[in-house]
């Protein structure tokens, strides 16, 4: 796969143009042969058997083809979740752009009023950001 098919692109977005000069740009996406008709599961995972194991589910966001694993199945079974509808590298990047939190600001210590870079957003409420020297006062 491609640069743009990586984690590393949400972390250090580049344009088109830039990893194409790299040679890491990808624009196949393996899409569903023309002769597997989609299955859409049903949303209620208790109307579902194991014959799922055996259908091609076709990604609503990028086309491509994916299948439930009998083991994967028994887990979305036994915790009542619904099968998926979206390819696996797509729910892992919709997990991982929740977690990665790289976007630096400058804020103040809230101890020494000296100025630091804090990669927490806003929106997540840490009133009590401190910088290195007074961490360390704190827990030695």
């Amino acid at each position: 796969e491609g640069y743009n098919f990586s984690l590393a692109a949400l972390h250090y977005e580049k344009t088109k143009e830039e990893i194409e000069a790299l040679g890491s740009w990808s624009e196949e996406i393996e899409k569903a042969p023309s002769n597997i008709e989609p299955f859409t599961p049903p949303d209620n995972i208790g109307q579902v058997d194991e014959s799922i194991i055996y259908k091609a589910i076709v990604c609503e966001e990028t086309g491509r083809p994916f299948n439930i694993t009998r083991d994967e199945l028994a887990f979305l079974k036994n915790h009542n979740i619904p099968i998926p509808r979206k390819y696996p590298d797509v729910r892992t990047i919709m997990r991982y752009k929740q977690l990665a939190v790289l976007n630096p600001r400058e804020i103040q210590c809230s101890l020494c009023q000296k100025s630091i870079v804090s990669y927490y957003p806003p929106e997540w409420g840490f009133e009590k950001v401190v910088c290195a020297d007074c961490y360390q006062k704190i827990v030695i």
